[in-house]
């Protein structure tokens, strides 16, 4: 309860007017994420590839989609196969033990020693000449692999836009979302300054030339990210130092699992135009391609969309909130034109890092109404233990009254026996 206080105080800072600009985002690809909520695990259950999955990567008005059922992350790079078994994967395969926890990403998706390019089938596990990989990327775990379809690659990078980590945007937004506090009373030109601690980001190209016309905002590239040793990327999850959030990563096959939903959007977002107070100072004058969630971040929707286990990937099982959450992806893939709300305050908003597809009101909205279910019960377990407690105490003073009555009857005939 008092969580849920603290999370409503947070959304009320986050979701201030000024701290957002509203523009007309271009919608290039949606889907639908699904984690274990418990573990940040992938979602098990589900069949094979080409049994029980919609067709992963269809298009709607052109925008290509991802249903919950393809188990799909922003930018567009669905569940293959899981280790062992085989699937079919035009495009690049990822071999990894998960790729997105439901607050943030765990694999980098810089250049790795397990991602390769495949036309046609794949058995997960073997790299590309068709052998066992050398090293295991994730020793005594489960693997998969995942498949970022052609349709995907040849819409990361168009001509004269900024691609964005999904990764390090995530992490940006997160950590503006987890402490919005810390920006209160700020201008907004001040708390968009880097930390003294981070080292600035840039933008990196070989050719002088084109490294020249990026600085002057009118190519685009792919950012530099801070990784790891390991290869996994800080999730921005709460924690000291902005460590990744910490999940149990082993778990009872008994146990019953609950599976979280998070719909997302690949868009293209418009450049900021200056409204003559120095408002886009700094920032990029061209298109950026960025990933886009409910409210701005993937930290705000966990948990909000769940079902119970695998049943939601069978035929007549309990869906949940699964097809909600693809409700409202497909809701930003139809028309491929979306009103979006751009944040401009904070570390997330120097790269265009934190873009939501809803009003952030409806945010504020739905945490209240997750603190009135609090409030409601614990009054209720408040209300059941008292009743409890007078149940009890009526069943042991019942007897007990009998006792003495019959007791102080006793006396009585003692009594009156004596004085005959």
């Amino acid at each position: 309860f008092a969580n849920g206080k603290g999370n409503l105080v947070q959304v009320e800072a986050w979701e201030k007017p000024y701290a957002w600009r509203t523009a007309e985002c271009k919608v290039v690809i949606a889907g639908v994420s699904c984690v274990e909520k418990d573990t940040g695990g992938t979602c098990g259950g589900f069949g094979n590839a080409d049994a029980g999955t919609t067709n992963a990567s269809a298009k709607i008005d052109g925008t290509v989609f991802f249903g919950y059922r393809d188990i799909a992350v922003c930018p567009g790079t669905y569940w293959c196969a899981k280790e062992g078994e085989t699937c079919t994967c035009d495009g690049e395969v990822l071999y990894a033990r998960a790729l997105f926890d439901g607050m943030g990403y765990t694999v980098s998706d810089s250049g790795s020693e397990y991602r390769f390019q495949a036309t046609g089938p794949v058995t997960c596990g073997n790299n590309e000449f068709g052998h066992h990989f050398a090293t295991d990327p994730s020793p005594y775990n489960i693997k998969h692999c995942w498949c970022t379809p052609r349709s995907v690659l040849e819409r990361l990078h168009p001509a004269g836009t900024i691609t964005r980590s999904p990764q390090e945007c995530a992490r940006k937004a997160n950590t503006d979302f987890e402490m919005p506090a810390t920006y209160a009373g700020r201008r907004l030109d001040a708390v968009t300054q880097p930390h003294p601690d981070e080292e600035d980001e840039h933008i990196f190209v070989e050719d002088d030339d084109a490294q020249e016309k990026v600085e002057q905002g009118v190519a685009g590239v792919e950012e530099e990210r801070d990784e790891a040793p390991d290869g996994r990327v800080d999730s921005g999850r709460p924690g000291i130092g902005g460590s990744p959030r910490k999940l149990t990563t082993r778990s009872s096959p008994r146990r019953r699992r609950t599976y979280s939903y998070t719909p997302w959007a690949l868009v293209e977002v418009p450049p900021e135009e200056d409204d003559g107070f120095g408002s886009a100072e700094g920032k990029t004058k061209v298109p950026v391609l960025t990933c886009a969630y409910e409210f701005g971040n993937p930290m705000s929707s966990f948990g909000q969309f769940t079902s119970d286990g695998s049943s939601a990937f069978f035929w007549g099982g309990n869906p949940g909130d699964s097809m909600v959450a693809e409700d409202i992806a497909r809701k930003w893939a139809v028309g491929t034109q979306a009103t979006c709300f751009v944040r401009k305050a904070g570390r997330s908003s120097t790269d265009t890092c934190a873009v939501a597809m809803e009003p952030l009101a409806d945010l504020h909205k739905r945490k209240e109404g997750d603190l009135l279910a609090s409030r409601i019960l614990l009054y209720s377990l408040i209300t059941l233990h008292v009743l409890i407690w007078l149940v009890l105490a009526f069943m042991l003073c019942g007897p007990m009254k009998g006792l003495f009555v019959r007791n102080q009857y006793s006396r009585e005939i003692l009594d009156s026996s004596s004085e005959e």
